[in-house]
Formats: structure tokens, C-alpha cells, sequence
């Protein structure tokens, strides 16, 4: 009998980022043999969707505002009781399995976050995780200020406030028998590496008992800070709390328009290893903490297998997810062409989604490039056919 060496890591990736409708998601996520990470889905005929995949981003982020609030369109999180469930019920059918519940908790203004508002939402992300059966909540921290004064002077004192929100999550995600992956995200308290640590740190450092982990997103990094390494040295700050990976890409050298913030910019995002993330580096040193980061995993009584979570963002971004339909693919074999380069590779155990197009994914990687250049528009590197798509997420 040959020896088959155990699976380490699984690939999870957001359906939604493949296409808005349930149907079409789970097709592509059964197909490929990934995980889920849930967050935004749709019923609607497909006819009845309009067809927006060209329109400017910010046309774009209208108008599916305006579908999520015509109730087309549902987060996970506030779905109606019947719409989660016959969510979680195709998931079951297509034999797709939930890693993680993709929350919006957190992402809010600290001056204009309540208690009340921050129990609705954990409410509903607590619904969502027990009818899809996982235990991860991907969560943020807070942005500072308010909107319309985000500088404000009493940051020392807003800084308290959101761990103190913080702290009153993680007791009622625990009550739930459920654990928090906060991200370091753009703009936010903990939107470094470093930040993100001292919080976890600050949350965890009482008597509460309470255990938060962290994701690390190497193009959060790159897209707030142009410093070479900017993403590299932020997966190091991480390390201690890491026990999963967003695998997000973007180059350093976008120019932001006038009239742009970092969050509000089209920022170009590209596959794993053809940006400024440094994930050649990054996937290379993560390998060297999955035994420890298992034994973590395994001690909350999950199956022990490290999430890599595809979040490619290759045509859309926005603040609270983004889209990349067709390109999906590419994305998931510039991903497999990294983790076969890692010493004699990386067990998966998900493999079939590599297994499809062999060698591939040293062929992405083989031609990526240092970073995409200014004006030069982006081409998939495969001719990877896919039908079009008439929904994507934002």
C-alpha cells in the first residue's frame, strides 16, 4: 500500500466572489471540492438579475446595495429564517462544507457603535453559524472616529471602547460554543499585523477565558502601506494568533485617484505570488507553524485541517467583500503552483481542485510577474473556459 501522508490545510473560498446566485456557487464550490466561507447568496432567477459585470465599480456597489435592499440579495447574517435554511439545506445537498461564517461584525464606526447594535449582529451571525454548522466567525475590529470625523483627538479612549465591544462578543461567541477569527483589515483599529496582535492580546488578557485567532490578508497590507515587505512583516506580528490564511494578492504601485480613499479605491487585486504580498515568503514560513496551528485548531474541537481562504477580489472590491467570477480558477491554480513549490509541496485536502489542470499552476507561476504595471490593463495568464456569470459580490 503506498503511503498517503496526512492532509495539513483545505481550501475555503467565499462563493460568492464565484457568483451571487446559491445555485451557481455551490455548483462551482462542489465541483471543485472547496470549502465554504458564507456570506452573501441569492435566490432570484438568474433572468431577473440584471446583467451589471461591466459597470464601474461604484455603479456597481449601488446597484447591488439596492438589490441587497430590496431583500434580492441576503448576507448570511440577516437572512430571513426560511432563506438561511434553505441555504444551509442546498449546502447539505451539494455536500459543501461551511469553514467559516464570512461576518460583517466589527467594520462599524467606534463613535457610533451601540451595544444593541453589536448584540443584533452577533445574534445573526451566531443564527447563520448554527444552521451551517461551523464554528468560525471571520470578524473586524473598529474603525476610529465617526465617518464624518474619523481623526477624532480621544483615540486612547475609542481604542478602549472597541476592545471592551470586542471583549462582549467574544463572551457571547463563546457562550455559543463558537470562536472569533478577527482580520487585519484596512482602516481599522488593528488593520496591521503589530495592531491586530496588541488587540488580541488586550481581549484575550482577562479573566474571561475568552480565545480569538487571527487571519492574516497580505493585500490589506500592501494596499495601506507601499513599504517593501509591508505584508510580510505583518504575517510575522501575527504569528502567535495565526491559525488560517486570506489568500489576497494586489500590487504596491497603484496610483490612488483624487477624490479616492484606500477603501474606496478600484484597486487592482492579481493571483497569489503576482503582487507585493510576498506570499512565496509568506506560504514558505506559514508551513513551518501549521503542526502547532493544527494542535490549536484540533483543541477547539475542529477537524484540525488550516484554512487557506481564496478571497481574490480580481475584478471587484468593495467594503465589505468583493467579485471575481471567472478568473476564480486562475487564482486557485497561482495557489497551487506556490504550495507545490514549498519543499516537496503542501498535503491538501481538498486536492481535486488541483488535481484538474496538473501543472498548470507552475505555469502561472513560472510567468508572474513583480508587480502589475501601471496601465497596463491585466490578462489571464490560462485560457480557462467558464460560462459568464450575471452576479457578483461587492
Amino acid at each position: 500500500m503506498t503511503y498517503q501522508p496526512e492532509p495539513v490545510v483545505k481550501i475555503v473560498a467565499f462563493g460568492d466572489e464565484y457568483s451571487l446566485h446559491a445555485k451557481e456557487h455551490f455548483e462551482f464550490l462542489a465541483k471543485h471540492g472547496l470549502e465554504l466561507s458564507a456570506r452573501f447568496f441569492s435566490f432570484v432567477d438568474r433572468a431577473k438579475l440584471e446583467h451589471f459585470d461591466n459597470l464601474p465599480t461604484e455603479e456597481y456597489r449601488k446597484k447591488l446595495g439596492e438589490l441587497s435592499d430590496s431583500q434580492v440579495v441576503y448576507n448570511v447574517s440577516n437572512a430571513p429564517k426560511k432563506s438561511l435554511q434553505r441555504y444551509a439545506d442546498m449546502a447539505k445537498d451539494y455536500g459543501v462544507k461551511a469553514n467559516d461564517v464570512g461576518s460583517p461584525l466589527g467594520k462599524q464606526w467606534i463613535g457610533a457603535a451601540s451595544v444593541s447594535d453589536i448584540a443584533k449582529v452577533t445574534n445573526g451571525v451566531v443564527r447563520a453559524a448554527n444552521a451551517l454548522d461551523t464554528r468560525i466567525i471571520r470578524m473586524f475590529s473598529f474603525y476610529p472616529g465617526t465617518r464624518e470625523n474619523p481623526m477624532a483627538a480621544n483615540r486612547n479612549e475609542q481604542y478602549r471602547d472597541a476592545i471592551a465591544l470586542l471583549r462582549y462578543v467574544g463572551r457571547d461567541l463563546k457562550r455559543a460554543g463558537l470562536v472569533g477569527f478577527l482580520e487585519n483589515e484596512t482602516g481599522l483599529f488593528g488593520n496591521t499585523g503589530y495592531t491586530l496582535r496588541q488587540i488580541i492580546e488586550d481581549i484575550t488578557g482577562n479573566p474571561d477565558g475568552l480565545k480569538f485567532f487571527a487571519y492574516h490578508d497580505g493585500a490589506n497590507d500592501v494596499r495601506q502601506n507601499k513599504r517593501e515587505n509591508a505584508a510580510l512583516q505583518s504575517f510575522r506580528e501575527l504569528k502567535q494568533f495565526l491559525a488560517g490564511l486570506h489568500i489576497k494578492d494586489a500590487p504596491s504601485d497603484y496610483a490612488i485617484k483624487n477624490g479616492e480613499s484606500i477603501e474606496t479605491a478600484e484597486w487592482p487585486h492579481s493571483p497569489a505570488g503576482q503582487g507585493d504580498s510576498n506570499y512565496q515568503v509568506i506560504l514558505a514560513e506559514f508551513t513551518q507553524i501549521i503542526p502547532r496551528i493544527r494542535r490549536k485548531l484540533k483543541g477547539l474541537g475542529l477537524d484540525g485541517l488550516v484554512p487557506l481562504v481564496l478571497e481574490p477580489h480580481r475584478q471587484h472590491q468593495g467594503k465589505y467583500g468583493g467579485f471575481t467570477g471567472s478568473l476564480y480558477m486562475e487564482s486557485i491554480m497561482a495557489l497551487r503552483g506556490l504550495l507545490d513549490g514549498i519543499n516537496r509541496g503542501v498535503n491538501v485536502h481538498n486536492s481535486e481542485v488541483f488535481n484538474m489542470y496538473q501543472g498548470e499552476g507552475d505555469k502561472i507561476v513560472s510567468t508572474r510577474q513583480s508587480r502589475l504595471k501601471k496601465g497596463i490593463p491585466y490578462r489571464p495568464l490560462l485560457d480557462i473556459p467558464d460560462r459568464p456569470l450575471l452576479t457578483r459580490a461587492v
